[in-house]
């Protein structure tokens, strides 16, 4: 049995997209499911992004990762929850 829910992610990178998506963007409508977190963290470093320079603190990482799950919303990469739920 696999321990990854969608409450407690497995990678580091997927547990740091689910916390920006819940404490930046506010978001309680955005159901993020591994495959849409692979694909976010994919786009982040095809675009140059760095998860050890972003662990490590760097600002300009975060601000490009913030801007990849920006446009991941906007363009439904990352599955919204239905509005009746």
């Amino acid at each position: 049995m696999s321990p990854y829910t969608s409450e407690v992610p497995l990678r580091a990178s997927h547990r740091y997209i689910a916390r920006l998506l819940k404490t930046d963007f506010k978001s309680d409508r955005v159901r993020p499911d591994p495959d849409a977190l692979d694909r976010v963290s994919t786009v982040f470093t095809q675009l140059g992004g760095s998860w050890a320079d972003l662990f490590l603190g760097s600002i300009e990482q975060v601000g490009l990762l913030r801007n990849v799950i920006t446009a991941a919303i906007k363009t439904d990469v990352l599955p919204r929850k239905p509005k009746w739920s």
